[in-house]
């Protein structure tokens, strides 16, 4: 895993900033780094390395033997052995041993369309010096993140917005975006918190050639039912997936919850170690949201060295603004934070690749949003009672506090009373632009082409909620921000696939989600948990805002001019809201408040 950096110039012009925005990106990269600059002036492509596969590595940009073709790329490739094997068969030579000078070579032999031929979590920029263009692309799911950013002499491609802000581009708020998170939390796939920048979506490649940019979908996720299929391919595929994940010469570890996906994926890995890696949790002080005890079981059952990392509700609202930054996106509560300790505390001990459970509810149909809406288009009634028993402690988050509605996703019903409260403190203009631009309109017109609701449901939540949240935010963005590679078996997609075309009956059996995993996996883990109702991995409520600390916090932060510089709240109403509500609305301040720690960090790093 690593940061990569790409610049086009049409003056040829080298950017005289781009090393300093490279190095904004040590994070990603701490081993080492690399420069290239086309004999032309007008390609710059930058890498920082993280050594994982190959630690006697060179940094990139890789380059083939004519020196024509020079990418940079972040992530993993696997099955590399395979595909070495095959290129080096049609005659194509190696200079190191990464996985990602592999791309060269398959780029050679099959062009645009060698994303086929590619199994893993990935962003690149290639340089094309034989037809003068640049192509660009990120993995199907999103895992991940590669921004860009068209201007008056070129374009700029990186990792990350901020060493896109870093080469001199404006960090202006893109208000669309914000409408979007401020009604449903989450942005569309294109979208990045900033107006001149946008992202590459998941599954979609970029080619810019001749002053003109151009993007295409390679992939995309379909929730087709075709046919039923075994325990055994299930468990072939995943554990298959799991192998490829545990490709590494550095200290590996799993971030275990009390939960099945995570505990199968240390499970299966421990039948390819010598020994069983080591594991992760998060300790929460709210006994309703903490797994500590029953991951400290599960960790025992498999024979893991267990670490509880104790995470407080000082040590959340401490860690905020770190967790934003790095992330690039905004909290509703204390789970973006608590995933930055946990990496920081995963770090510490010298681990630099960590396996992890995401993906199994999107393929599976586990989130219990997803069950509502099962319910609702099956005629599945009788299981209600046990779905509103097992998230009671959760609603407003995964359901909605109140009615359903059976013409939108239940988990954007969960947002519709987070995002009044943040419409009622925006600014007289800002309503009046939400009202010509209505986000919910938006998404579930993207997304009508899929008749099944249960199956659009699911699309939308991993087009969404996954890719621009999960993915990017907990995701990469907490862990590399302490250097460390995330790897998510589940969504390899050949397993991914498999699940996506299985009939519901499989995912759900009895009102019981991710029915074939937990048959699946009957052999290696107990019993208790194989029949343990999904529990997602949520900080607490943000109590926070009620010790000293947090409130401290909370309110120098929302009376600071910081505020007043984001055009889209009314500083007026959310201050008068602070004076006169002693029950807060959690999700709302949280979100307010990350988008002001991020105005902060704009303005203190003078971007």
């Amino acid at each position: 895993m690593c940061g990569i950096l790409a610049s086009w110039n049409h003056e040829r012009n080298p950017n005289p900033l781009f090393e300093k925005a490279l190095q904004s990106l040590s994070h990603r990269g701490p081993d080492d780094s690399g420069l290239y600059t086309s004999s032309c002036n007008r390609v710059q492509l930058g890498h920082r390395l993280l050594s994982i596969v190959d630690p006697d590595s060179t940094p990139q940009p890789f380059t083939n033997e004519k020196q024509d073709i020079w990418a940079v790329v972040n992530g993993e490739i696997y099955d590399g052995h395979t595909l070495r094997r095959k290129l080096t068969n049609a005659g194509y030579r190696f200079r190191t041993k990464s996985d990602s000078e592999i791309l060269i070579h398959l780029y050679e032999e099959y062009g645009d369309s060698c994303l086929e031929q590619i199994n893993g979590e990935f962003a690149f920029v290639l340089w094309d010096g034989r037809r003068k263009r640049l192509f660009a692309a990120r993995d199907r799911f999103g895992i991940k993140p590669l921004y860009y950013s068209i201007h008056e002499k070129g374009i700029y491609l990186a990792s990350e917005s901020k060493a896109i802000l870093m080469l001199g581009v404006q960090a202006t708020w893109n208000l669309t975006t914000l409408m979007h998170i401020f009604t449903h939390q989450y942005p569309l796939p294109e979208q990045s918190l900033f107006t001149k920048i946008s992202s590459i979506p998941p599954g979609h490649h970029l080619v810019f050639h001749q002053k003109k940019l151009t993007l295409t979908s390679y992939w995309q996720p379909s929730f087709t039912i075709q046919k039923k299929g075994s325990q055994e391919e299930f468990l072939y595929l995943l554990d298959k997936a799991v192998q490829r994940r545990l490709h590494a010469h550095c200290k590996r570890a799993v971030y275990l919850s009390g939960g099945i996906d995570s505990a199968s994926i240390l499970a299966l890995s421990a039948q390819h170690t010598p020994q069983p890696l080591e594991s992760y949790t998060v300790q929460f002080s709210v006994s309703d949201y903490d797994e500590s005890i029953l991951a400290a079981r599960i960790a025992k059952h498999i024979g893991s060295k267990h670490h509880i990392v104790p995470v407080t509700q000082d040590d959340i609202i401490t860690n905020l603004e770190d967790a934003v930054w790095h992330g690039e996106c905004f909290a509703i509560n204390g789970q973006l934070p608590a995933k930055y300790i946990l990496s920081k505390h995963v770090q510490s001990n010298g681990v630099k690749v960590v396996l992890s459970g995401e993906g199994a509810d999107e393929a599976l149909l586990g989130y219990p949003h997803l069950k509502q809406d099962w319910i609702e288009h099956y005629g599945m009634e009788h299981n209600q009672h046990l779905l509103n028993q097992e998230n009671q402690k959760t609603r407003g988050i995964f359901l909605p506090k109140s009615s359903i509605r059976k013409d939108m996703p239940t988990f954007l019903q969960a947002k519709l009373e987070f995002g009044h409260t943040l419409q009622s403190w925006m600014t007289p203009q800002a309503k009046k632009d939400i009202q010509n631009y209505n986000p919910l309109h938006i998404v579930q017109e993207r997304f009508s082409g899929i008749q099944n609701p249960v199956y659009r449901a699911s699309t939308m939540w991993t087009k969404l909620a996954l890719a621009n949240y999960i993915l990017r935010g907990i995701g990469d963005g907490m862990e590399m921000a302490h250097s460390i590679e995330g790897r998510p078996p589940f969504l390899d997609h050949e397993l991914f696939t498999f699940c996506t075309q299985l009939p519901i009956s499989q995912k759900i059996h009895n009102g019981i989600e991710k029915h074939i995993l937990r048959e699946s996996m009957t052999s290696l883990l107990p019993d208790w948990l194989c029949k343990r109702p999904k529990h997602p991995f949520l900080a607490p409520p943000v109590h926070i805002f009620s010790t000293p600390r947090g409130n401290e916090i909370l309110q120098d932060t929302l009376r600071s001019h910081w505020l007043d510089d984001i055009p889209f709240f009314n500083s007026k109403t959310v201050r008068a809201y602070l004076d006169n509500n002693k029950h807060r609305s959690e999700g709302p301040l949280m979100l307010i408040l990350s988008a002001v720690l991020m105005q902060k960090n704009l303005h203190e790093r003078g971007l």
